[in-house]
């Protein structure tokens, strides 16, 4: 048994040839690659930033954990992932963390155009979390993602009123 690996450099050199081998699209010599539409922390561009800003302004919530600059920060540091779908329109950031129930891998925000290829981003992201142990996925929206989202269950409301 392996222990946990901590960052993402680790979780993907442990798994990515050994766990998901059958989705290798291309081949370099004689070494077959994963193309993941995940972002390894050195190659996050700077457009991700201006990319999630939509995700976090829909809310208005206030605070440095609610910023993209915040949350891509994160995924340079390798505590947090960034993923794009294969057409651009699409982006989302994720983290792992450990709970009673489990590790969860939390959708923590998302933007763009929710088309076929951000439901492949999204399965490719349950894939790659349930292939480093994560045992629930997890994200907030708003209540439209619901609908999108037809086989989640509900497990918290947040409400809000202004004073």
């Amino acid at each position: 048994v392996q222990p946990v690996a901590s960052t993402y450099g680790e979780l993907c050199r442990r798994s990515q040839y050994a766990r998901l081998r059958h989705r290798f699209r291309f081949r370099q010599s004689r070494l077959r690659l994963v193309r993941l539409m995940l972002f390894h922390p050195a190659e996050i561009p700077e457009e991700a930033v201006e990319a999630l800003r939509p995700a976090f302004e829909k809310f208005g919530l206030e605070g440095a954990e609610y910023t993209p600059e915040y949350w891509v920060q994160r995924c340079r540091d390798d505590t947090a992932q960034l993923w794009r779908s294969d057409d651009g329109l699409y982006w989302g950031v994720t983290s792992m963390f450990d709970s009673a129930r489990g590790r969860v891998f939390h959708k923590v925000a998302s933007a763009g155009v929710f088309n076929d290829n951000a439901r492949k981003l999204y399965a490719e992201g349950d894939e790659w979390a349930k292939s480093h142990g994560c045992k629930l996925t997890r994200t907030e929206g708003r209540p439209g993602w619901a609908k999108l989202l037809s086989d989640w269950k509900i497990v918290a409301v947040t409400l809000e009123k202004e004073l």
